[in-house]
């Protein structure tokens, strides 16, 4: 069966992830694509953060930026993608603002790129960003 004929109703159905968290069905597609995506690029055949579908990275960066506001191990930093010029704040919010190409932020944030691209205000090192967490 493909995810176009999935039944509607059964796209809620709760099921038990790795680590024993409960969440709906709806949550494997994005969870696969992501494993795809990201591993496709740990293999180091030439698929790099920049060849990400926009719509991967707008929604993983999204989804990385709420999540580090959660966390205390991560210094306190503003995100800035160029494609969409949001603010995205991490840790305590206080800090530089680290700005590039979303893919390139994301590849960075997710230890898959070095942060070649990205620009600091004020200008310095960029911050060591924390271990990522898929």
């Amino acid at each position: 069966m493909t995810a176009a004929e999935h039944p509607e109703a059964a796209w809620q159905v709760p099921v038990r992830w790795p680590g024993g968290r409960t969440r709906p069905v709806r949550r494997a597609v994005g969870s696969m694509l992501r494993e795809v995506e990201v591993h496709h690029t740990d293999l180091g055949c030439g698929h790099r953060p920049a060849d990400w579908p926009p719509f991967f990275v707008a929604r993983e960066l999204a989804a990385a930026a709420a999540g580090l506001r959660e966390r205390d191990d991560v210094p306190g930093m503003v995100l800035i993608a160029d494609e969409d010029r949001v603010l995205r704040p991490v840790g305590d919010g206080r800090g530089p603002r680290v700005s590039g190409p979303a893919s390139a932020l994301l590849g960075w944030l997710t230890g898959r790129a070095a942060g070649h691209g990205l620009a600091l205000d004020p200008p310095g090192p960029l911050p060591a960003p924390p271990a990522w967490r898929s």
